[in-house]
């Protein structure tokens, strides 16, 4: 399946403070991660994934009507909410760039080096992303059972302070 997004590109630019000239890449790029980083974790992962089907299903079927409650939930609570946390994602992808001279701050006229502390600050913020991720998977493997056991199950980040033990009594 490809990656579905609940919310395009045009219609969050339309919708929010984002100006058109964003650019597109990091727009998309953003709206998938807040999905699935932030709105993932609040319908859980079955409504979650049966929202991807059932937008799926209607992009797949034009004559495909997605269920009343989901589509309401879709247009009237999933989209404002991911209006709102891409704006929060855009922050940062938007502001910092990483290049083949270093990681760099961009501003209308300019691009500047970091100071260490903003460089450790863009790094943790990755890293909190990549735990978010990192945790999915961990989570996928052993729920479709794919492997016995896996060399790394920590899902610490220096963000979050939580060491996560799974049910299935890995740490």
């Amino acid at each position: 399946m490809n990656k579905i997004i609940l919310i395009g590109e045009k219609e969050i630019k339309e919708l929010s403070i984002i100006q058109l000239n964003v650019d597109s890449h990091i727009l998309s790029v953003s709206i998938y991660d807040t999905q699935f980083i932030n709105l993932r974790p609040v319908l859980g992962d079955e409504l979650y994934n049966q929202v991807l089907n059932e937008v799926n299903q209607s992009i797949q079927d034009d004559s495909y009507v997605i269920p009343e409650k989901i589509k309401t939930l879709i247009d009237d609570y999933i989209k404002t909410y991911l209006i709102h946390t891409t704006i929060q994602e855009l922050i940062m992808n938007s502001t910092y760039k990483l290049t083949n001279k270093g990681l760099l701050k961009f501003n209308d006229t300019s691009a500047t080096s970091l100071q260490p502390s903003e460089i450790e600050h863009v790094r943790s913020y990755h890293n909190n992303k990549m735990t978010a991720y990192k945790s999915a998977v961990v989570k996928y493997i052993y729920e479709n059972k794919l492997v016995q056991n896996t060399p790394d199950t920590n899902v610490t980040s220096t963000g979050t302070g939580w060491y996560l033990i799974n049910k299935h009594s890995c740490n």
